[in-house]
């Protein structure tokens, strides 16, 4: 089986994988960000140095995916595309992106990947630009790797400001803390997470800190096979997870906070509080295929509000994934290398 224990929130889809690169493009913003991990806000598994090679990054060996949306309204179309290159040992050096017009591509954004390595450490250096309008920014970004090639610093830099990720591990090589500090020199720490297991190795609690005070406790429950069923925050939220018999994940439920008097307190977050439902199903080969998503009120009781659905089609030259809501569709083709 699987083991989901460094990573018990984001469970991974089963089937077919692009990695982290994939919500790249359904915003440009969201490659900076999300490649350096500035801002998590769950237990995430910390990027591995092989996460850059391409037989884990794109197992398909995908080297462009064109990114299309739909929507009824003033924006009714809007195409991306997005460009991998690999060096001849298999790593990532450039993702590029691009709108896509009539008879033009403007550039959204860039990065440019560098790599060094010895017996001890590892470490990656990510240059980065971006136009949004006519903004146009730039960051480098800094990750370093121990001999075992798990990352025990992250740095973001922006202009001044500076972000770092340190990170802390076990003997048995389990993530015990994530501690991010800023170049403010009066007031550096910004936030850490701490992390306890069982004697298996999987996650048990989650502490969340905001300088030094405690503002969010999780607790992790599994199956007899290892799977996680379910977490739970101090006010009930959380999520549940099922499997089928291949232990393949089958649904993704949030629950929702837990009622005292039959009210929140807050009339606002009471009439505005919503979770998320996922249902997955997969094809005759046991890859996924279909992937049901629900809105839901949690309260006077809980009820659906809205659902979309999203197909993944399987084609000789790539993969082909379609989402669509009532009122807008997107698509993303990912193309094979040759």
């Amino acid at each position: 089986m699987r083991n989901y224990s460094h990573n018990p929130k984001l469970l991974p889809r089963q089937g077919f994988k692009f990695s982290f690169f994939r919500v790249t493009f359904l915003s440009p913003l969201l490659v900076a960000t999300f490649l350096l991990i500035t801002i998590p806000l769950t237990a995430v598994k910390p990027q591995q140095f092989s996460d850059y090679q391409r037989k884990d990054l794109a197992k398909a060996g995908v080297t462009k995916v064109i990114y299309q949306y739909e929507a009824t309204g003033a924006h009714k179309r809007k195409d991306t595309l997005s460009i991998r290159q690999y060096n001849s040992d298999g790593f990532l050096i450039a993702l590029d992106s691009f709108e896509l017009g009539k008879n033009r591509q403007q550039f959204l954004a860039s990065q440019k990947f560098f790599y060094s390595q010895n017996n001890k450490r590892s470490s990656v250096r990510v240059e980065m630009q971006q136009r949004t309008g006519d903004y146009f920014g730039e960051a480098t970004g800094f990750q370093t790797f121990d001999e075992t090639k798990k990352m025990i610093l992250s740095a973001s830099i922006r202009g001044k400001d500076t972000t770092i990720l340190n990170f802390k591990y076990d003997v048995y090589g389990n993530l015990t803390e994530k501690l991010a500090s800023s170049s403010n020199k009066t007031d550096p720490i910004l936030w850490s997470y701490t992390y306890e297991y069982d004697s298996n190795k999987k996650i048990v609690k989650e502490e969340y800190w905001i300088k030094s005070k405690l503002s969010d406790v999780k607790r992790y429950w599994y199956d007899q096979d290892g799977l996680i069923t379910e977490f739970k925050r101090e006010d009930g939220t959380g999520e549940r997870y099922h499997y089928n018999e291949s232990g393949k994940k089958i649904s993704a439920e949030m629950i929702c906070p837990v009622l005292y008097g039959n009210h929140f307190g807050d009339e606002q977050l009471r009439d505005t509080y919503m979770v998320k439902a996922s249902f997955y199903e997969y094809n005759d080969q046991g890859l996924l295929n279909r992937i049901k998503e629900q809105q839901i009120e949690c309260v006077p009781s809980p009820a659906v509000i809205s659902e979309y659905e999203e197909n993944l089609t399987y084609l000789p030259s790539g993969l082909q994934e379609a989402r669509c809501g009532p009122w807008w569709c997107y698509r993303l083709t990912y193309f094979k290398k040759n």
